[in-house]
């Protein structure tokens, strides 16, 4: 990697009030950070492990102590088997959503249904950006984009609802 890419990117970080070294750059699905280089998509978690450790050893994969996906502090990172990382993520109940269970009830969880209505109808007013509503929460901007949009507890708030009101959702037996 060239300086001039090392240098883009720790540019495109910014430290959190927890410590997480926070990806601003571009981010895929789940919210892992990707920087472009040298004409290669690089995922900004391991670039992180290479620039601090140097190269990740073939068959281990870069591990989230903090379970924050677009955080790449070296210090919130250690190297493990794909079995390590999901043997870690059932150790800290991360998989609630293959296991069918309620976010709501998820020990991870950041926001509760009210907060979510609530952070809803503050943006809907125009008065705040999705960085205040960041700070009001205390929550990460992608966190607030992502309930802005729906991508975050709308299944599970329509089921609720529906649940409270009798109405049953799906069908089949």
């Amino acid at each position: 990697m060239s300086p001039e890419d090392k240098a883009r990117f720790w540019g495109l970080t910014r430290m959190s009030n927890g410590g997480c070294l926070v990806w601003t750059g571009k981010r895929r699905s789940f919210g892992y950070g990707i920087l472009n280089a040298n004409g290669r998509s690089l995922r900004a978690h391991r670039v992180s492990w290479e620039l601090a450790h140097g190269a990740i050893p073939s068959g281990m994969v870069v591990c989230h102590r903090c379970d924050n996906p677009p955080c790449v502090n070296p210090d919130h990172l250690f190297l493990g088997t794909q079995a390590d990382n999901m043997r870690d993520c059932f150790r800290k109940n991360r998989i609630f959503r293959f296991a069918g269970f309620k976010a709501s009830n998820h020990s991870c969880t950041k926001l509760s249904l009210n907060e979510t209505d609530e952070l809803r109808r503050l943006y809907a007013t125009g008065w705040f950006r999705q960085m205040d509503l960041a700070e009001i929460f205390h929550v990460d901007q992608s966190s607030v984009s992502r309930v802005v949009r729906g991508d975050h507890w709308t299944a599970v708030h329509d089921q609720d609802q529906a649940q409270s009101s009798g109405v049953q959702r799906g069908g089949g037996e």
